[in-house]
């Protein structure tokens, strides 16, 4: 039986943690150790093992995951620090794959309003942190998800 993955980006604005969008990451269970520990692959070191859900997640995760019941499993969550890790780690490995071809993570995991995930690491026009253009208002970013068979 294999192992899927149910992810959602979620942004906390204003101190609220709000829906920004569902990622369709395929089945990759090298990924999956890598986020969480899922499946073992042995050559993979996990980022964390399964955290379990935020207590604060947005109502649309929250019904999502709801709507998985028992069949889900492995609850967690990333941090933004954490996905543009995880970006990294996906992009090197593809390049060992595919020395000269162009991989770029974001196109599975999604992006925060068009930028990386690590948006916080950037100096704002106005001097404060977060990419130009980005509402005031994002405070953070992370990636929860969990995985049923």
């Amino acid at each position: 039986m294999g192992c899927d993955i149910h992810a959602h980006a979620e942004i906390k604005v204003n101190g609220v943690w709000q829906h920004y969008n569902h990622p369709r990451i395929g089945r990759d269970y090298e990924l999956f150790t890598r986020m969480a520990g899922v499946r073992q692959v042995e050559s993979v070191t996990p980022i964390s093992p399964p955290r379990g859900l935020p207590r604060n997640l947005s109502f649309t995760t929250k019904l999502d995951r709801k709507n998985d019941g028992v069949d889900g499993h492995s609850d967690s969550w990333l941090s933004s620090e954490e996905v543009a890790e995880l970006c990294e780690w996906m992009e090197a490995r593809a390049k060992k794959c595919e020395p000269k071809g162009y991989y770029y993570a974001e196109k599975e995991l999604g992006y925060i309003f068009g930028n990386g995930w690590d948006f916080k690491k950037y100096k704002r026009e106005d001097g404060e942190k977060g990419y130009a253009g980005q509402p005031r208002e994002l405070e953070d970013a992370r990636l929860v998800f969990w995985f049923d068979n």
